[in-house]
């Protein structure tokens, strides 16, 4: 994800390289793990204590997770419940 003075400085290092500079861009010249998004981006993270699951006998499991949600959407976002 990148600011908008990040924006500009790849916009401008794409523009360099058409124009024959061999620069490198780490966007484009390694492929990110990741599959693209065209709406919402879920990252989890974390090691075992920031995400488990446990049993909640008789009602069923809980969950602890640790994630990053980034929009990549145009328009109004929100976020209909949050529980913490």
């Amino acid at each position: 994800m990148y600011d908008l003075e990040g924006v500009r400085s790849l916009d401008l290092a794409r523009r360099l390289r058409n124009a024959g500079i061999c620069i490198h861009i780490e966007e484009d010249d390694n492929p990110s793990p990741y599959p693209e998004a065209d709406g919402l981006l879920i990252h989890q993270f974390g090691n075992q204590w920031e995400n488990c699951a446990f049993d909640l006998s008789p009602v069923g499991a809980g969950f602890v997770i640790t994630i990053s949600i980034t929009r990549n959407v145009r328009g109004p976002f929100s976020i209909d419940f949050f529980a913490r």
